[in-house]
């Protein structure tokens, strides 16, 4: 299912205020600022509303150009506080008083701190279609909220009245997050709530653990001290070493038994030299590899 068929339109007489998406069963969620303007409410306020009721629309819940169907629902949890902390915490959820239209189901979310390539759906002023507004999510802007960067070349921005929203990812179709406000200039940035946001609200159905990276597994590493070796000056070293000890221990009057140990002594050394370049240069070799 495309995600744009799980959105609702907010009304407040005729006039749509914002959107919600349905994120299981008869449940949506939306931005608490929506269902504040769609009750007459200061938009910032954080006081929940008491048995608040909306009416909304499903505009792709309609077959065959039928008007689109119409749904009440009711606010069945909220988030703000009377902390000043109202825009990170600016969500709702409503719940359908009945199913929802055929053909409209839940949205699937993507694992949280998905970054790159974003899509959503954005009220289009003085048109009755609405348009499709792409950009790039970046990072991360406080606690609660990512920055999205709209997409210059495209035909619309996110607009009043587009909040509550999802904003997924075309290639995966899966939710990011929900648009809380945009830039209402020439600006092209756009702020999103994330998933572990939105997961306070309803739990167990919207993810809202951290991505856990695979970690690296452990790599035998000799001292640094001995990668400055060549392994070609070591094959070099290795018999010349050995060569070497043999004939101290001649001078010496030592005996064959002590050339041959400090022979194998100079060996060793240098085998470990060797070892390490070797390590060291496919080290280098494979970093190169993965760089493009």
């Amino acid at each position: 299912m495309r995600p744009e068929y799980a959105i609702a339109q907010v009304w407040c007489g005729d006039e749509v205020v914002g959107l919600a998406f349905l994120i299981s069963g008869r449940h949506l969620v939306t931005c608490a600022h929506v269902v504040n303007r769609a009750l007459g409410r200061p938009l910032r306020d954080p006081t929940r509303p008491d048995r608040a009721e909306l009416l909304m629309d499903f505009p792709f819940g309609a077959t065959n150009g039928a008007r689109a169907p119409v749904r009440y629902a009711r606010l069945v949890a909220w988030l703000p506080r009377g902390n000043g902390d109202f825009d990170q915490l600016d969500v709702a959820m409503l719940e359908l008083a009945e199913s929802p239209p055929t053909g409209v189901a839940a949205l699937k979310w993507s694992a949280p701190g998905a970054y790159g390539s974003v899509q959503m759906l954005t009220r289009v002023p003085h048109r009755q279609a609405p348009g499709y507004v792409t950009g790039v999510l970046l990072g991360a802007t406080d606690s609660a909220r990512f920055h999205v960067d709209q997409d210059g070349g495209g035909t619309f921005r996110a607009a009043p009245g587009s909040s509550g929203g999802p904003v997924w990812q075309p290639r995966t179709r899966r939710v990011v997050g929900m648009l809380q406000a945009a830039a209402q200039d020439q600006g092209t940035d756009a702020y999103v709530l994330g998933a572990h946001v939105i997961a306070q609200v309803c739990p167990g159905v919207v993810p809202s653990r951290p991505v856990r990276v695979p970690r690296r597994r452990a790599e035998w590493r000799l001292p640094a001290w001995t990668r400055v070796f060549d392994p070609w000056a070591g094959v070099a070293a290795l018999g010349m070493g050995g060569a070497a000890a043999v004939g101290v221990a001649n001078r010496m009057d030592a005996g064959p038994a002590v050339g041959v140990g400090l022979a194998v002594a100079a060996s060793s050394f240098t085998v470990a030299a060797i070892v390490a370049a070797v390590v060291r240069r496919t080290d280098d070799t494979s970093r190169s590899g993965h760089a493009s």
